[in-house]
């Protein structure tokens, strides 16, 4: 098991798009009424263990990062005092600049897969905007249906011209960019639906999943999209993270709240999907997940422990 102790719980975490080696990491702490965090980042050594490379510090608590995809420096984070921050990796003691536009936190930013310039941010206020990173101002902006706050937002991975947004309401919100248009939405599965998490998937165009406080799972095929083709009930505690493997488009993680991650295959026309197996890797919730893209099977995990750890479903055991 490869463990690292960490000074303040991570709300997310990244492995880099460009080495396998960097893990980065964002954070927040409560003090009272006020909140800050840290910018960090670490280095897989050869003996497997994580090395700090640097920890800064963030005037507000960090919610959500996210890389560019074309420059391997320029990271962007979310926060809780309503700004964006983009950040040089080359030099991080402080941010190059922020973004001020939301009225209230910022729940979620996401980066373009085509244009390395652009993201998408979302907020509690319930309006997301799109932004040109080297402009002070957004591109543009919307608001949900039901006013609800933003719990995540993603560039379609197949699709250049389609943003996909998540409020907490379940509902999934479809926009055409060119015409800052909503198209269509995908209603909540269930009454009460309470959201928490959503994942496409990057090689399928039409699979998607969404997490919520019941510790459903809901699958969804884009290609009929009255009912979701299935829905996992498996989980005992709200589910905080989902993401898709890189590796394999039929294995999806789930992270819940009670600090485990579990491993599941999606299914094929012929089978249901089916839990491959759960590991417990925190003691408390589970706050953030990413695959690495770099090493087959491995994974990566953030805690209410104040831990991160790394887990490689490879081999069946923890790296």
């Amino acid at each position: 098991m490869l463990r690292a102790e960490t000074t303040s719980i991570q709300t997310d975490l990244k492995f880099s798009l460009w080495n396998g080696e960097t893990v980065l990491g964002l954070s927040t702490e409560a003090q009272d009424i006020h909140f800050f965090g840290e910018l960090n980042c670490w280095r897989i050594d050869t003996d497997g263990s994580l090395r700090e490379q640097f920890s800064t510090a963030t005037p507000a608590g960090g919610l959500r990062l996210a890389q560019s995809s074309s420059s391997e420096s320029v990271v962007v984070t979310a926060h809780t005092d309503a700004a964006l921050r983009v950040w040089s990796l080359v030099q991080p003691a402080t941010p190059d600049r922020s973004l001020l536009f939301h009225g209230m936190a910022v729940e979620d930013v996401s980066a373009s897969p085509y244009d390395g310039s652009v993201f998408a941010s979302g907020a509690k206020d319930g309006v997301f905007a799109v932004w040109d990173i080297t402009q002070e101002q957004p591109l543009w902006s919307g608001h949900g249906a039901n006013a609800e706050p933003f719990i995540q937002l993603a560039f379609h991975p197949h699709m250049p011209q389609l943003l996909v947004a998540a409020p907490l309401d379940g509902r999934i919100e479809f926009w055409h960019m060119p015409s800052r248009r909503r198209m269509d939405a995908l209603q909540p599965h269930g009454e009460d639906t309470i959201a928490s998490s959503m994942a496409l998937n990057p090689y399928d165009e039409n699979a998607l999943a969404v997490g919520d406080e019941r510790g459903h799972v809901v699958l969804w095929d884009l290609r009929s999209t009255r009912a979701p083709s299935h829905v996992l009930h498996a989980h005992t505690a709200p589910i905080t993270a989902l993401q898709y493997c890189p590796h394999d488009t039929k294995i999806l993680a789930a992270a819940t709240a009670d600090g485990q991650t579990h491993m599941w295959h999606t299914g094929e026309e012929d089978t249901p999907p089916q839990c491959m197996r759960s590991y417990r890797s925190h003691q408390l919730s589970t706050t953030a997940l990413d695959w690495s893209v770099h090493s087959i099977g491995l994974l990566a995990t953030a805690g209410g422990d104040y831990s991160v750890c790394m887990w490689n479903i490879a081999d069946q055991r923890l790296s």
